[in-house]
């Protein structure tokens, strides 16, 4: 709308200076709140357009046109608002580019992978002024007070028909005008199509008239600036726009989208009854029965519940203790409150309005007790739904899930008009359940009747009977006792007498060796097969319920008579072998398991607050490892250098034995003759000291001095200096 009163020039050249963006799944264009001034042009893609967090409508640009029929599938009943499917570029954010907003007023997520021009203010202006274009919508709104529209516009809200007689608060008004979008229409442009079903909003006109249009009557009226039209669509009244809605001038409107009056209805309670009750008054679908809401939100609640056969015969403690746990839900026409194959905890209850119940043609296939959930949703749309009825004021939905006994939903219940429930979740109801015994007795009887028919096919497919005939698991199966158990409840204990086995048929359960969990069980599973048998009296473990569980328990005596009415003495021979030997392994990985968990429990008290877990046990042994490591790295270096310090020690000690034996042979130079030969003591002048200590040696055996020589004979010398006494070293160099 903004660039149909510009030139092909114009557009062309704002294109050309246009910055090209790619955004991916999940990416905001705009967010909500955030400052700007950049114009975004949608030119190919997928986004949805959020308002107070919630998704007011789907933008789909798509060239080629293959995705409409798309787009459409995945409109109806869905959880989003209006698709609208277009092949000409939309632009985002006209107001900002224009100066009239500061801040956007909604989020652009992209939900696909989308092309974006963004042209910025600076730019848009300066092509203006060059190309000499008139933007006569600039000129009628660029300098008005922003705040003072907003007041202009809180009071016109407070005066629309529907507002003024609910006599909503200031605090609801200012909500819901500060969650308006702005929309730019000029002359002659439609605004809404006379039996469109897509476009449920409310509009008010802040600048420009519009004229009312409808089939075989022509103009019915003129709106003008202030007024308000759509009151009826926003609120799921009317599902068809009764008039087609023309601009006759350039028109700045400020749209109100139904997802966002229903947030508000959410965030104010005290506003939504008196809400809810005008569109009540003005819906002639309506019952009368509900008109009953004037009498307040808890009373009438209260009343539901007591006169629902699943809470009629309760006590009324327990009805108002669940009423105290009850969520406050608005869900608008063609809203999906739950789909099929999804995952789900939490029960429903109609308070106003009503919900259809819808079922794909190929029906859920129990899988253990639980609705097989679907692969995919793209699955579900694939195949053709069936309409199973319509659900009223006190119609209530999902308690089995609530009571956790079902994981996923079995059906799709959508909105069929303008509906507030009421949601219970599966930890507040069981909060509830455990403080009223005759409630849980009550709801136990309840379950058991709901599943009465999973009994007979676990029976027969357990493998415990496999070699037994159908007759006979059929037969075993009649003769079951069925129970409910709820979280934490005992189904056996320890060491207590017994004749029966129990089978789950639903839930998961544990089994505790005082008090150490050593086992868990599943659908499927079964405990005290050798008390059935008669092998053993007594259970050799505490079985307790994780979940909502359905038990199924086989006795003694019930075993014997279907045994005796169709015998099975081979089989029933080899099931005795064969559990007796499964019991004693039973037994002993108990034994195994418990023995080690009572050791970690041991381990972990003893090592104090600081290794209450594995992680903080493998930190404290890392610890341990590293300073084990550096203990033997610092012995490493310190036996290192003593070795080197011996090593020195002993080399200057060898140093220190060589210089004395120098030093002693200096001192014993005097008395030695030339090199290479010895003279007699007698013959060589020494020292008084050293003549007077010296020892006289025998002459030699045989050895006569040389004739005419006075040099003793070589032999003799050599014999000599063999035999020369050492002199004895000082004591303080011994070791």
């Amino acid at each position: 709308g903004l660039f149909n009163s510009f030139g092909e020039a114009t557009v062309r050249l704002l294109d050309a200076y246009a910055v090209r963006r790619i955004f991916f799944p999940g990416e905001s264009i705009l967010q909500e709140g955030e400052a700007g001034q950049e114009l975004c042009i949608l030119v190919h893609g997928h986004v949805e357009v959020q308002i107070a967090s919630k998704v007011v409508r789907e933008q789909i640009i798509d060239v080629e046109g293959g995705r409409a029929r798309n787009a459409k599938t995945r409109n109806t009943g869905s959880n989003v608002g209006a698709v609208q499917v277009s092949s000409e570029p939309i632009s985002f954010g006209d107001l900002c580019v224009l100066g009239i907003r500061e801040r956007r007023s909604a989020t652009v997520r992209a939900i696909s992978v989308c092309q974006v021009r963004v042209i910025y203010r600076s730019i848009f202006l300066r092509t203006m002024n060059d190309q000499g274009e008139a933007v006569s919508m600039a000129n009628v709104v660029l300098h008005q007070d922003v705040s003072s529209k907003q007041q202009t516009e809180m009071l016109a809200l407070s005066r629309a028909k529907l507002f003024a007689d609910a006599q909503c608060s200031d605090q609801f008004i200012q909500f819901m005008t500060e969650c308006l979008e702005d929309r730019l229409y000029l002359e002659g442009q439609t605004i809404i199509n006379q039996n469109d079903e897509d476009n449920a909003s409310l509009f008010l006109i802040s600048q420009g008239t519009v004229d009312l249009l409808q089939s075989g009557r022509g103009r019915v009226c003129q709106l003008h600036q202030g007024d308000v039209f759509g009151e009826l669509a926003v609120l799921g009244i009317v599902k068809k726009r009764t008039m087609t809605v023309v601009a006759t001038s350039f028109c700045h409107m400020r749209t109100l989208h139904q997802r966002v009056v229903m947030r508000g209805l959410e965030l104010f309670p005290d506003e939504r009854r008196k809400i809810l009750l005008q569109a009540i008054k003005g819906d002639s679908s309506q019952s009368a029965r509900d008109l009953a809401i004037e009498s307040g939100d808890r009373e009438l609640l209260l009343r539901l519940l007591a006169q629902s056969p699943l809470f009629g015969n309760t006590s009324q403690g327990f009805v108002e203790a669940l009423a105290m746990k009850a969520e406050d839900r608005i869900y608008i026409p063609g809203e999906v409150v739950v789909r099929e194959g999804s995952e789900g905890d939490s029960m429903f209850i109609v308070v106003s309005g009503a919900a259809a119940v819808y079922q794909f043609e190929s029906e859920s296939i129990l899988a253990h007790g639980r609705p097989k959930p679907r692969d995919s949703l793209s699955d579900s749309a694939s195949r053709a739904r069936m309409r199973l009825g319509l659900l009223h004021a006190g119609g209530i939905f999902g308690e089995l899930a609530a009571l956790g006994i079902l994981e996923s939903r079995s059906a799709t219940i959508e909105a069929h008009q303008l509906s507030w429930m009421v949601m219970i979740g599966r930890q507040s109801a069981l909060s509830v359940l455990n403080q009223y015994p005759d409630a849980r007795r009550h709801f136990g009887e309840i379950i058991n009747r709901r599943l009465e028919r999973t009994v007979s096919p676990r029976i027969v497919q357990l493998p415990l009977f496999a070699e037994f005939s159908l007759k006979f698991r059929t037969l075993l199966s009649w003769n079951t006792e069925r129970r409910i158990y709820f979280p934490g409840q005992e189904v056996v204990r320890e060491g207590k007498m017994g004749s029966s086995m129990h089978i789950l048929n639903i839930g998961s359960c544990v089994l505790k060796r005082k008090g150490i969990i050593v086992k868990m069980y599943t659908p499927g599973g079964n405990f005290g097969s050798t008390l059935m048998l008669g092998l053993h009296k007594t259970y050799v473990g505490t079985l307790i319920c994780n979940s909502t569980s359905h038990i199924l328990s086989i006795g003694h005596s019930s075993f014997k008579h279907v045994l005796s009415s169709y015998p099975h003495a081979r089989a029933n021979r080899q099931l005795l072998v064969r559990e007796k030997r499964a019991i004693e392994e039973l037994v002993d990985s108990m034994i195994t398991t418990s023995v080690k968990k009572r050791v970690w429990e041991r381990f972990e008290y003893t090592t104090g607050a600081e290794a209450r877990s594995l992680r903080e046990v493998f930190e404290g042994w890392k610890e341990i490892v590293d300073k084990l490591r550096e203990d033997r790295v610092r012995s490493a270096w310190a036996e290192e250098q003593r070795q080197q310090a011996s090593s020195r020690w002993l080399e200057r000690r060898r140093e220190a034995q060589e210089r004395v034996r120098a030093r002693k042979a200096l001192e014993l130079a005097p008395c030695l003759g030339p090199p290479g030969r010895l003279d007699y003591i007698s013959q060589t002048p020494c020292s008084s000291a050293l003549a007077s200590s010296a020892m006289l040696l025998p002459p030699l055996p045989g050895a006569n001095p040389v004739k005419g020589s006075d040099e003793p004979p070589l032999d003799a010398l050599q014999t000599l200096s063999a035999n020369w006494p050492a002199p004895k070293p000082p004591k303080h160099y011994s070791l």
